[in-house]
């Protein structure tokens, strides 16, 4: 009898567990469920997000940024969007995209949980020169300023066609530092045939580490040698 009533009381018992284990691992299997359907939102979230600040397109860009911006303030900015803001960051120093990145950049440096994700860039002694057309028939004579600048030792990233841009050429300088280097440019485009002018913009604001920019303007036509 003794053993009847231990195996009733353990059947009872068994009886009663089951359905709290069944509970248990649902909820368990809800709960990780969740969790992996809000990170799959985030995920698509993010990657909408990014598409827009990475477009071509100037008002698909900004509001890309914005949102980054907003996001960034309710805490909610990630460490896998900084590679494509870092890279937006280093943009032509003049765009509003460009700035719109540093300054998250810059806001971004301050939280200790992204500050292993910063690495020190590395620097080249001659800064980089962002070259912007307004023609597209000045694209030809651009990619020999563009060859000529890179045996000089700086870095060029392309030829952007901005329309509307200037109408005359300039050399953009954004820190006094730089000036040598524009001064370097100057001499190196008047020995091509382009009218050339410098224009001093280091008190003007904007962030532009280690960056020149180089605008041929409407005026320019096919390029005489002097």
């Amino acid at each position: 009898m003794p053993d009847d009533k231990s195996r009733d009381w353990v059947d009872t018992v068994s009886k009663l567990l089951i359905p709290i284990v069944i509970f248990a691992a649902s909820a368990w299997f809800s709960y990780q469920k969740d969790r992996s359907d809000a990170a799959n939102q985030q995920f698509q979230r993010e990657s909408e997000v990014l598409k827009l600040a990475a477009s071509s397109n100037d008002a698909e860009r900004t509001l890309g940024l914005k949102t980054i911006e907003i996001l960034q303030k309710q805490n909610k900015f990630s460490k896998e969007m900084l590679p494509v803001v870092q890279a937006i960051s280093q943009g032509r120093p003049s765009a509003s995209s460009t700035q719109q990145a540093q300054s998250i950049i810059a806001v971004a440096k301050q939280d200790p949980a992204l500050g292993d994700q910063f690495t020190p860039a590395t620097k080249n002694s001659n800064p980089t020169v962002y070259i912007q057309i307004t023609r597209d028939n000045q694209r030809e004579a651009a990619a020999e300023l563009v060859t000529n600048l890179q045996s000089g030792g700086f870095e060029v990233p392309g030829i952007e066609l901005v329309n509307p841009g200037t109408q005359n050429n300039y050399i953009r300088y954004f820190s006094t530092s730089h000036k040598p280097y524009a001064d370097k440019i100057l001499q190196a485009m008047k020995d091509m045939g382009y009218p050339v002018e410098e224009q001093d913009f280091s008190k003007t604001g904007l962030k532009a580490p280690g960056g020149l920019e180089i605008w041929i303007g409407q005026k320019q036509g096919p390029l005489k040698t002097p």
